[in-house]
């Protein structure tokens, strides 16, 4: 709880989004070598490959939805 507590306080989120921050903990973790097994990650030992860690970004980091030009009207730009 004590990295869920700093995720929340580092972000621009506030206290709403602890469920989030507490979910994105277990992913952190579970991508981490461990001394208890032989360092190697949670993940790894369940499905038997290393996992892609590409798609984490910074808790609370700026998000911007792309709309085609093609689908762009005056209410959604």
């Amino acid at each position: 709880m004590q990295v869920v507590r700093s995720l929340i306080f580092d972000s621009v989120f506030g206290k709403e989004f602890r469920e989030h921050a507490a979910l994105t903990v277990v992913v952190i973790v579970n991508r981490l070598p461990s001394s208890a097994h032989d360092y190697k990650m949670s993940f790894e030992l369940w499905f038997g490959s290393q996992p892609s860690i590409g798609h984490l970004q910074i808790f609370g980091s700026g998000v911007y939805r792309h709309v085609p030009a093609a689908t762009s009207t005056k209410l959604v730009s």
